[in-house]
């Protein structure tokens, strides 16, 4: 082989090694951080915000009456499940914003948690949505003081 190729091979190669990390990276992230339209009980219509709380051994997900919306979830073994994985339950929208599970993404910044969220917005003239519970979950290997963490809402 021509030597003249060498370094054009070098920073191909290169190239293609740097955006595998970078894809490997972003899906460690996701990986790290999902979400998961859930139900406990009971809850404080009154007081949306007083029902947001960590969840991390299988006692206080059975205390909490946490269930998911996806049945598939209820069946795993929450005891594997805690070792690895913190969930942080939340309630969210209502009036006129309805907000989803699918539709939030998480990404931790210095000592906080950002939950982003894209709303579908109620037109109707009528009638309020209903707020959404939802549960994060967050790999607390990575984030060891995740409970000290600051928890902030952006709309996307």
């Amino acid at each position: 082989m021509n030597n003249r190729y060498i370094p054009f091979i070098v920073v191909l190669l290169s190239n293609i090694i740097g955006f595998g990390a970078c894809h490997s990276q972003q899906e460690n992230m996701k990986s790290e951080i999902k979400f998961y339209a859930c139900d406990i009980k009971p809850v404080d219509w009154e007081n949306p915000a007083s029902n947001n709380k960590w969840i991390d051994n299988s006692l206080q997900a059975m205390s909490s009456g946490l269930e998911y919306n996806n049945p598939s979830l209820n069946t795993r073994d929450t005891d594997s499940l805690y070792q690895t994985t913190a969930q942080y339950i939340f309630v969210i929208g209502g009036g006129d914003r309805w907000i989803t599970a699918d539709k939030c993404s998480g990404e931790v910044s210095g000592d906080t948690i950002i939950i982003k969220y894209a709303p579908q917005i109620n037109h109707s003239t009528v009638g309020e949505t209903a707020p959404s519970i939802i549960c994060m979950e967050l790999n607390k290997q990575k984030y060891p003081d995740y409970k000290k963490m600051k928890i902030v809402y952006k709309e996307i």
